[in-house]
């Protein structure tokens, strides 16, 4: 016998010396072990002189418990974007950018280089003195000729148009433009789409869409509409048949309700002018917030809070309300007069519409951005109120008349966008958040206007009614006019 097996014998924990061919050996014959649970005293030390310590302490290291795994989400197809699921408070923020990188003529042997490159030199001489004082391009930015950017097209054409504008035509000249898609916007985001660097942002974006999508479908089906008219309704009328004069009849409408809802054109509205000429009399009624549908909360809110806290207001935010009230022609009192005001009386403002609730071109374009304009601004209003803050006191809220009371699809039926399905008959935020909307009799003299309430929209006549209708009418012609002749 030789002498380590003699050390071996009779000693707990110490394996016989095996020839290296009979380890082999009895190794190609020993089970598998893939579970470290399952591994016993005996089978542990045959293992540890069979694959040594180390190999030993890495299974036996796995009996450790380890954190519960998250669920796994649904797996894509292959070639798609994988799935991403989104919370409601990721619904109302923007993703990380960048949104686009683009490079100048400048050659580059980066591996990560952007595919965005602008070969003209003018154009590029161009988008560089546009982003001059941009965050983040600095020298180094200029001296490499790279550029990127943060915001959603939108954003970037409401803050520096200019830069939007040469950053779409240099777009439109890539090889691979598509020639049907030639707004900004569009290039814009084609560009992003095609980057590897830029492209998550866009597939973050893409679900927040499905997000609200589906968001806009629950609440549908949650609170159905009939297009009928609020319970409410019988006496909001009353009430402001007995009041002649604008302030008047809100203050009525708020001493019975949460909030008024003011409606109307966006174009030349008096309801800028009204708020920030009565709102010290509108916060004495109890109202604290203002909710705006002129203002998107992901990507104005954080700034809009900044400057009513501290009473700096941002380049961007600047912008974005002279623009405002120049397109909809509000040099008489619009978003520039007012948010000052706001921050005087100690008044709340928040958006309530955002980039997921957009106009999407298609079929039933107006149904769709009713109702998901109403989702999204539902889901703000909740849970603005429920913030924790204390009582949170009265509102107004300044929307388009279209989002006030129920929504009607075109068709009559109901609407089918990827796997979400939008019912032919969306409530409005009246009947979402229970208060009264309202209007102005006459928008182009607010001085000697009253106010009415905004009724829901009636059903309109479908197709094969509309043609019967056609028939009958000229069946009855014909029938006239043969019943003259023979007359005669």
């Amino acid at each position: 016998m030789r002498r380590d097996e003699e050390r071996a014998e009779g000693q707990p924990g110490r394996v016989s010396w095996v020839r290296p061919q009979e380890r082999v050996a009895e190794v190609r014959r020993a089970p598998l072990v893939t579970d470290a649970d399952r591994l016993t005293p005996g089978a542990a030390a045959t293992l540890q002189g069979l694959a040594g310590n180390a190999a030993l302490a890495r299974i036996l290291g796995e009996r450790a418990p380890a954190a519960p795994a998250a669920p796994a989400a649904p797996a894509a197809a292959a070639g798609s974007t994988p799935v991403q699921r989104v919370t409601e408070e990721e619904l109302h923020r923007h993703p990380p950018g960048p949104s686009l990188r683009v490079r100048g003529p400048r050659k580059s042997r980066k591996k990560e280089r952007t595919r965005n490159q602008v070969t003209d030199p003018g154009l590029w001489q161009e988008i560089e003195t546009r982003a001059e004082g941009r965050p983040g391009f600095g020298e180094a930015d200029r001296a490499k000729q790279r550029l990127e950017i943060d915001e959603d097209p939108q954003t970037l054409g409401e803050r520096e148009r200019s830069l939007r504008v040469a950053l779409g035509r240099a777009g439109s000249h890539r090889p691979d433009a598509d020639p049907t898609r030639m707004q900004d916007t569009e290039v814009i985001e084609d560009m992003g789409r095609a980057d590897p660097h830029s492209a998550p942002y866009w597939q973050r974006q893409d679900a927040r869409d499905r997000k609200l999508l589906a968001d806009t479908g629950a609440l549908g089906r949650a609170r159905p509409a009939d297009g009928a008219d609020p319970a409410f309704a019988p006496e909001v009328d009353g009430r402001l048949q007995q009041i002649g004069e604008v302030i008047g009849g809100i203050e009525g409408l708020l001493a019975d309700h949460d909030g008024v809802i003011v409606g109307g054109a966006h174009r030349r509205s008096p309801t800028w002018r009204f708020l920030t000429d009565n709102l010290a009399r509108l916060k004495a009624a109890g109202v604290a917030t203002v909710y705006l549908e002129s203002l998107r909360d992901d990507s104005y809110q954080a700034e809009v809070d900044r400057y009513l806290n501290t009473g700096e207001l941002s380049d961007g935010l600047g912008k974005f309300m002279e623009n405002y009230d120049r397109i909809n022609d509000l040099t008489a009192g619009g978003l520039t007069q007012f948010l000052p005001e706001a921050r005087r009386q100690g008044v709340r403002v928040r958006g309530i519409d955002g980039m997921p609730a957009r106009k999407v071109p298609g079929p039933e374009m107006k149904h769709r951005r009713a109702a998901s304009m109403n989702t999204y601004a539902e889901q703000v209003v909740r849970e603005d109120r429920a913030g924790g803050r204390g009582e949170p006191g009265k509102y107004l809220m300044e929307i388009g008349a279209a989002h006030a009371a129920a929504h009607r699809s075109e068709s009559g039926e109901a609407v089918r966008v990827g796997e979400a399905e939008i019912p032919p008959v969306f409530p409005g935020l009246s009947e979402l958040l229970d208060v009264p909307a309202v209007e102005y009799t006459d928008p182009a003299d607010p001085e000697n206007s009253r106010l009415r309430r905004i009724r829901p929209a009636p059903a309109r006549a479908s197709a094969s009614a509309t043609r019967f209708t056609a028939r009958a009418s000229e069946v009855s012609w014909v029938s006239a006019e043969s019943s003259a002749a023979a007359g005669k």
